[in-house]
């Protein structure tokens, strides 16, 4: 039996879904125990699914090295039966929390009971282990909420406010965690908007941005609100993850926060992000020569009042599809740059560097024209 058994969370989402090939793309006897909701008689095809685009080595280490275990994160002791609860409780030494709700529409009292209750839940288990190691609470560097400017890795309270549901969730559940540092060996991992795999520009989840750029691709777009100069951090799966595996597993330090961010000059401003899209958006065969009409970057309050206009006016189906936008918009009008000190000083031998948005955005780009966001994969 292995000395190492990691309990992973998350495993169906973006990041947590890239955790889990990180580990089994590694020769080293790790065990993985893998909550995944519901039941197995439910989701019978959910366990293989996890690896199911995988390449045959990786899908043989997934056979020897991984085990389901069903629940639900947000129930009391992980909605587990009693057997399944002391067995991991019994023998967990890592755990890696990337489970979330990250639908940034729902209500708070809808996005708490995942991403704070989840997270006291996840804690529950941690004390409860015999021979813990590592408890990594994967966060998101947007619990700055309204913040401008710099963002520390050691900030976290402020009264800025916040732009959607989920990012008060999971601002809170970082503040129960910090609470509880002194006593458990947690550290949190903050990333920053992940939009795809930095080497095949494949997105596996399409988030909040890819639903923008469809929506600006068939001119739904009409101007957006924030800083022409301002930087829009990017990162790529592939790197969130490595990164997050090699601080867990080689350089773990209990009580530290990470931003998993590329900074500038490795991040577009927002005026490049603009310029860059609509660029390759013209050029690539893919779009099939469709007219593309670029829009400007409003202060906010222009912005705001061009909203209240198309309401006013009657333009229905402009109005609808902004309105999902509105979630996340204004964090385009609230520039930050969250800084990775820590992040790059514990990767420092790791070989990992964050790669510059630039190298990769192109065939993120080309991959949700040519599948039509996911529509034709």
């Amino acid at each position: 039996m292995s000395s190492r058994i990691l309990f992973l969370t998350g495993a169906t989402g973006l990041l947590g879904g890239e955790i889990l090939r990180c580990y089994l793309g590694t020769p080293d006897d790790i065990q993985i125990r893998i909550l995944l909701h519901g039941t197995a008689a439910e989701n019978q095809n959910k366990f293989l699914g996890l690896v199911a685009d995988a390449d045959e080595v990786t899908r043989a280490r997934f056979a020897a090295r991984a085990q389901p275990v069903w629940g639900d994160v947000a129930q009391p002791r992980l909605g587990l039966n009693e057997r399944d609860y002391r067995a991991l409780v019994d023998s967990v030494t890592d755990i890696i929390h990337s489970a979330a709700s990250i639908d940034f529409a729902l209500p708070l009292d809808a996005a708490r009971a995942v991403n704070y209750q989840g997270a006291v839940n996840l804690a529950e288990l941690a004390r409860a282990c015999r021979n813990l190691r590592a408890f990594a609470h994967v966060s998101t560097a947007h619990v700055a909420g309204r913040r401008t400017g710099r963002i520390a890795e050691d900030e976290l309270e402020h009264r800025a406010g916040f732009v959607n549901a989920y990012e008060q969730s999971k601002y809170e559940a970082e503040q129960f965690l910090r609470a509880r540092m002194p006593e458990l060996p947690i550290a949190v991992y903050r990333s920053t908007t992940i939009i795809g795999d930095s080497r095949s520009g494949i997105v596996r989840q399409f988030n909040f941005f890819h639903h923008a750029m469809r929506l600006a691709y068939h001119g739904l777009v009409p101007a957006l609100p924030g800083d022409p100069n301002g930087p829009i951090d990017f990162i790529p799966v592939d790197y969130a993850a490595r990164a997050i595996q090699y601080l867990v597993d080689q350089n773990f330090q209990p009580g530290t926060t990470y931003h998993i961010s590329a900074e500038p000059p490795r991040s577009f401003t927002l005026q490049e992000l603009v310029d860059v899209t609509f660029d390759l958006m013209i050029s690539s065969p893919a779009a099939r020569k469709k007219k593309l009409d670029r829009f400007p970057i409003l202060d906010p309050a222009a912005f705001d009042q061009l909203l209240r206009n198309a309401k006013n006016n009657g333009q229905a189906r402009l109005s609808q599809a902004l309105v999902p936008l509105s979630y996340f918009m204004p964090h385009l009008a609230l520039p930050k740059i969250f800084d990775a000190t820590h992040t790059r000083r514990d990767l420092r031998g790791s070989g990992l560097q964050v790669p510059d948005v630039r190298s990769y955005y192109p065939q993120v780009v080309d991959y949700c024209l040519r599948t039509d966001w996911g529509r034709r994969e």
